[in-house]
C-alpha cells in the first residue's frame, strides 16, 4: 500500500468516533462505523522537478472538471454505515466502481478497530469525462465512421449526454443520446436516444433496474426502438474493381419487458424469468442500385435474384433461464495500456425461449436464443469464449420445407499471455466468426476491416459465413509515461477468409493476410480507455485495390474488451430480447 494510502487510513480512523461496543453484536467480522469517501482529481500534481513546469496545465485541467459527487459514489456501493462488515461486498463495490465509465480508478481499505468495529475508506480517481471521440479509415479514401463528442460525467452526477455522426453497415445517423446509471437517485438506469438516419429516424429508450454485484436478485428491464434505415447488401461489378451497392428500405419497431429472479450460493447462480417481446418490421419497397453506377456496373438481373421480404409482426412470451458461476481477478494492463481491469473467469449460460402468441401477429413460431460466456487462467494464460446463437423453427412448415431458419451465430474465442506479471508485453490471440443460415430476413456479411479484418476496403468479399484470426503483440512503455497518460505500441496480423453460404450476391473469398503496427495511448495516466492508432497493409490473397490502411478509433481491436455483438448480425437479429437480461449486472 502507498504512503498516501495510509495516511488517509489514519486519518479516517483520527477523524471519526468509536462506534458503541455492542454495535458490533451479530455480526462475526464486525460492524461498519463509518464510510469514508476521498474523492481525487483527475490529474494529481507532479511531484518531480521536470513535471513542474506543466503543473498550470494539471491544475486549470482540475478546476474546468467538476469531481464525481460524494453522494454518486456512494449510492453504488453495496453497503452502507451500520451494516455487517463483508469483505466480499467490498470486493464486488470495487468492481462496480471500477466498471462505471466516469472513475479511472476505484480502491476500498478497511480499518478494524479496537473494538471490534470497521472503518472502510473508498479511495477514488475520476477518469477525464468531456472527451471528443473520432473514428477515421483510409484505403479506398479517408473515410469518417465516427464523430462525437460526449459527457460522460455531467456536473460530477455520473450521467451521460452526447452529440454525434456514425456511419455503420452504410447507415450513416445524426443523434442525440442520455443515460443516467441513478435515475431520481436509485439504482435504477434509463437511455434514451434519438436522431436521423438516410431513410428517416430512429428512437430509442431503455429502463433497467440491473443485477448489482453477485448480490442483487432481481433484474427488471422495458424497451423501446424504432428504426428506419436502408439494408445494404453488396455485388461484384461486372465493370471496374470493387462491389456494387443494393439498397432495401426497412421499418423496424420493437419492445419488450421483462424480470428475472437469481438465487443460490453467490458465483453459483441460477437464473429464472420471463418477458413479453413484440417486433414489427416492414419493408416498403423492392431492392435498388444505391446509385446511377452502381446501376451501370452491375447487371440489372442480379435485383431478381434478392429475397422477396414480407412484412413480420410478432408478441411473443418468453421464458429465460441460466446459470452463472462467475469471480473476477484483477490484471494490469490487459486491454487497457497500463491500468487494473476486472477480469472474468468461470462459466455463464443462458437460455431464452420464445412462443408466438398468435395475436396481431404473423409469426406462428417458436425462437430458441443461447448464450455461452466461459474463461478461465492457467499459469498465467488467460482464455475465454463466447457464443451467441439464435434460431427460429416455424410451427406450420411441417412437410413444406426446412422448420428452422434465421439461424445467425456469432463466435469469439481470446487468450492473453504474458511472461511475467510485471513484464510489460502482453501477446493477445483472438478468433472471430458469424454466419447465417436459412435466413428469412436479410443477411450478408463482409471480410472487410469494420468486421474485425483490418487492412482491407470496408466491404470487400460479400458471403454467409466469416472467420478472422489475429495475433497482436502489445508492449507498454513506461519510460514515455507522461502525466497526461500512458503510451503503449502494438504489432498485429490478422488473416479471414468468407464463404459464400446462402447470400444470393456471396463469394467464396481466398485466405486474405494482413500485418501492421500502431500506438494506444490512455488519457490520463491509469485510465482504462484506450485511444488507438493503427496502420495495416494487406500481404497475401487476391486482395483488389490493395492500399495501406490507416485506423483510428477507441478501444482495443481484440480482446475481451473488444467484445460487441457484431453490426452486421445485429441488424438481421430477431433476437426476442434486443440485449440480454443477464448482460446487465453492474
Amino acid at each position: 500500500m502507498t504512503p498516501h494510502f495510509s495516511v488517509l487510513r489514519l486519518v479516517g480512523a483520527v477523524l471519526l468516533f468509536a462506534a458503541p461496543p455492542g454495535l458490533v453484536a451479530q455480526c462475526p467480522e464486525g460492524r461498519i462505523a463509518a464510510v469514508f469517501v476521498n474523492r481525487r482529481e483527475v490529474f494529481e500534481r507532479p511531484e518531480s522537478g521536470a513535471a513542474q513546469r506543466f503543473m498550470w496545465a494539471y491544475d486549470f485541467a482540475n478546476r474546468v472538471h467538476t469531481r464525481t459527487r460524494e453522494d454518486v459514489i456512494r449510492r453504488e456501493l453495496l453497503f452502507r454505515e451500520g451494516d455487517c462488515y463483508d469483505p466480499a461486498l467490498i470486493a464486488d463495490s470495487e468492481r462496480v466502481l471500477r466498471a462505471t465509465p466516469f472513475l479511472a480508478k476505484a480502491e476500498i481499505f478497511a480499518t478494524r478497530e479496537a473494538d471490534g468495529t470497521v472503518r472502510v475508506l473508498v479511495d477514488t480517481r475520476d477518469e477525464w469525462s468531456t472527451r471528443p471521440e473520432l473514428r477515421l479509415e483510409t484505403g479506398g479514401g479517408l473515410s469518417l465512421k465516427t464523430l462525437e463528442l460526449r459527457e460522460d460525467n455531467l456536473v460530477g452526477t455520473g450521467q451521460q449526454v452526447a452529440i454525434y455522426t456514425r456511419e455503420s453497415e452504410g447507415e450513416r445517423e445524426y443523434g442525440v443520446s442520455y443515460a443516467t446509471p441513478q435515475l431520481a437517485r436509485t439504482r435504477w438506469d434509463l437511455q434514451l436516444a434519438g436522431g436521423k438516419t438516410s431513410a428517416g429516424y430512429f428512437v430509442s429508450q431503455l429502463l433497467a433496474y440491473p443485477f448489482v454485484g453477485d448480490t442483487g436478485p432481481w433484474a427488471i428491464r422495458q424497451q423501446f426502438g424504432y428504426y428506419d434505415r436502408f439494408f445494404e447488401y453488396f455485388v461484384s461489378r461486372e465493370q471496374g474493381d470493387g462491389l456494387a451497392r443494393i439498397l432495401f428500405a426497412e421499418r423496424r419497431g420493437s419492445f419488450d419487458a421483462g424480470a428475472v429472479y437469481r438465487f443460490g450460493p453467490r458465483r453459483h447462480l441460477t437464473l429464472i424469468g420471463g418477458a413479453l417481446a413484440a417486433e414489427w418490421i416492414q419493408y416498403n419497397e423492392g431492392a435498388r442500385f444505391a446509385s446511377r453506377e452502381d446501376s451501370m456496373s452491375a447487371p440489372a438481373a442480379v435485383l431478381d435474384r434478392f429475397p422477396r421480404q414480407d412484412t413480420v409482426r410478432s408478441i411473443r412470451a418468453v421464458a429465460i433461464l441460466g446459470r452463472r458461476s462467475i469471480g473476477f481477478v484483477q490484471r494490469r494492463g490487459i486491454d487497457a495500456v497500463n491500468a487494473a481491469e476486472d477480469i472474468p473467469l468461470g462459466t455463464e449460460v443462458e437460455v431464452a425461449l420464445g412462443m408466438g402468441l398468435g395475436i396481431f401477429g404473423t409469426d406462428r413460431d417458436a425462437t430458441v436464443n443461447v448464450g455461452l460466456l466461459t474463461g478461465g487462467e492457467y499459469r498465467g494464460l488467460l482464455g475465454g469464449l463466447r457464443v451467441v446463437t439464435e434460431a427460429k423453427r416455424n410451427l406450420d412448415a411441417r412437410g413444406t420445407g426446412s422448420e428452422w431458419s434465421d439461424m445467425l451465430t456469432q463466435l469469439d474465442a481470446w487468450s492473453y499471455w504474458r511472461p511475467s506479471p510485471e513484464s510489460r508485453h502482453t501477446w493477445v490471440a483472438a478468433v472471430s466468426g458469424v454466419g447465417g443460415w436459412q435466413t428469412t430476413t436479410p443477411f450478408q456479411a463482409t471480410l472487410g476491416r469494420r468486421a474485425g479484418l483490418r487492412g482491407f476496403q470496408d466491404h470487400i468479399f460479400p458471403g454467409g459465413q466469416r472467420v478472422v484470426i489475429a495475433l497482436e503483440h502489445r508492449r507498454y512503455l513506461p519510460w514515455l509515461q507522461v502525466r497526461f497518460g500512458d503510451l503503449g505500441t502494438v504489432v498485429f496480423a490478422n488473416a479471414g477468409k468468407i464463404w459464400q453460404g446462402r447470400d444470393p450476391y456471396g463469394v467464396n473469398s481466398p485466405f486474405e493476410v494482413a500485418v501492421g503496427a500502431g500506438l494506444r495511448h490512455a488519457y490520463p495516466s491509469g485510465s482504462r480507455r484506450t485511444y488507438r492508432l493503427d496502420v495495416a497493409i494487406p500481404v497475401a490473397g487476391d486482395v483488389p485495390g490493395r492500399r495501406i490502411a490507416i485506423i483510428a478509433g477507441v478501444g482495443q481491436a481484440i480482446g475481451i474488451g473488444a467484445l460487441r455483438d457484431d453490426s452486421q448480425v445485429r441488424r438481421s437479429a430477431r433476437r426476442p430480447l434486443a440485449a440480454s437480461l443477464l448482460s446487465l449486472p453492474r
